[in-house]
């Protein structure tokens, strides 16, 4: 377990920092893309590595360079961590590929978990659980326990890579080892233009 993570669960001061931000941050996230977009999970995960960076200092968080050939987006005080946001229940993808032969069997049947998960759950309206580490320990023995079904790929042109099944990822999440917190979401209605901040570098370059 990395010891930065389990202090941050443990503090409820600065625990209480992040599930306050996360509402008003995610909110600007989807205002900065059109609905439905996938590249609003990728500034999701901008906006938690910037939490990180700022909590622990930039010396012990090392967002990484490449990000095709990793299953780890950052580095917190040297243990990997793949930060994952979705929205209600949607299911985990932990590996992306095009090749359907290969969801079916190779990637199925060869997968290992390899890092710990920071998850985001996002249910906006409601207040629940939404934050969850996810030690790869424990990623390690559910895998072992539902073997071949710990995996849900979908074969198709539109598959989008392959995620944990619903029923592991729920046994997951109740596991006693794996550190949570609640989350109120709710929008702000924030008066945020995406567009701003681009105004405003080619202003200063005038």
């Amino acid at each position: 377990m990395n010891p930065c993570i389990e202090g941050l669960f443990n503090d409820s001061k600065r625990m209480g920092r992040l599930t306050s931000g996360l509402p008003k941050a995610f909110e600007m996230a989807a205002l900065e893309v059109p609905k439905g977009n996938p590249a609003v999970g990728i500034l999701r995960e901008h906006f938690l590595t910037g939490f990180f960076i700022n909590e622990f200092g930039e010396d012990r968080v090392t967002p990484m360079a490449d990000g095709i050939k990793r299953g780890f987006d950052i580095s917190v005080c040297d243990h990997d961590l793949s930060i994952k946001t979705v929205t209600g229940n949607a299911e985990v993808k932990v590996l992306w590929t095009v090749d359907a032969l290969k969801i079916g069997i190779e990637i199925s049947r060869d997968y290992r978990p390899e890092c710990d998960i920071f998850l985001v759950n996002i249910y906006w309206g409601k207040e629940k659980d939404s934050i969850f580490y996810i030690p790869v320990s424990v990623q390690t023995d559910f895998r072992e326990e539902f073997k071949d079904n710990y995996l849900k790929a979908k074969v198709g042109t539109n598959h989008r890579g392959i995620a944990i099944s619903n029923d592991a990822m729920k046994v997951i999440k109740e596991d006693n080892r794996v550190l949570r917190q609640s989350v109120k979401w709710q929008l702000s209605g924030i008066d945020y233009k995406p567009h701003d901040r681009w105004e405003k570098f080619w202003e200063d370059l005038q």
